[in-house]
């Protein structure tokens, strides 16, 4: 289960990388981020615990969504020593 610590982590890492963080709400995620004002929307994040489950319908619905406005869907993780690993992933035809 996330908590306000690890999206607070989350949103702390991405801004100290130089990134333009704001909710992500608007699509249905935790973050949306920007490489720099007035671009469009790069990346959409959605933050988790190490120890979440995540249904294979769940990511298909985030990268999905990602898709349709041309960003890419990121998924981090925060561990219990407050570590975040970083997964970004698109959607490919066969």
């Amino acid at each position: 289960m996330k908590t306000k610590k690890a999206l607070d982590l989350v949103f702390k890492d991405l801004t100290e990388k130089g990134f333009l963080v704001k909710t992500g709400l608007k699509y249905g995620s935790d973050f949306r981020v920007y490489t720099k004002k007035g671009e469009h929307t790069k990346f959409v994040v959605n933050v988790f615990d190490e120890k979440d489950k995540i249904k294979i319908k769940e990511i298909v619905g985030i990268v999905r969504l990602a898709q349709t406005i041309n960003a890419w869907a990121v998924f981090a993780f925060v561990d219990s020593d407050r570590r975040i690993t970083y997964y970004k992933l698109e959607k490919k035809g066969i």
